[in-house]
């Protein structure tokens, strides 16, 4: 095979392994864009999905940037701080589970021994 050819033929395949990359095809892209809008939320679905788990700090991320964009943040922002709740009000409801007179007298140990 003379220099020539083999110049051409290495020209040939680069340019059949490169041509991809430079040509989209129109329903390969909008394909695509389908894929993405349907696993994409909306806001009204992430503001659901925050009031079922609202200590979700990624839901409270994603609510308050689909807000932000949709331009509605001044309107979501307060909801989502009152499913958030405030730290006292962790505080308050971890207070109200303990039991200390359990804790202090070995109850559960006597009841664990007992088996009852």
């Amino acid at each position: 095979m003379s220099p020539r050819l083999k110049a051409a033929a290495c020209c040939l395949a680069s340019a059949l392994l490169f041509l991809p990359a430079f040509v989209t095809s129109r329903s390969g892209a909008q394909g695509r864009d389908a894929a993405v809008t349907r696993q994409a939320w909306t806001l009204d679905e992430a503001v659901a999905a925050l009031s079922l788990q609202p200590r979700d700090a990624y839901l409270q991320y994603v609510v308050l940037q689909l807000a932000r964009r949709a331009g509605r943040f001044d309107e979501i922002e307060p909801r989502v701080r009152r499913l958030v709740g405030s730290e006292v009000d962790m505080r308050a409801e971890r207070r109200r589970g303990v039991d200390l007179f359990s804790l202090f007298t070995g109850a559960l140990a006597v009841q664990e021994s007992l088996q009852l």
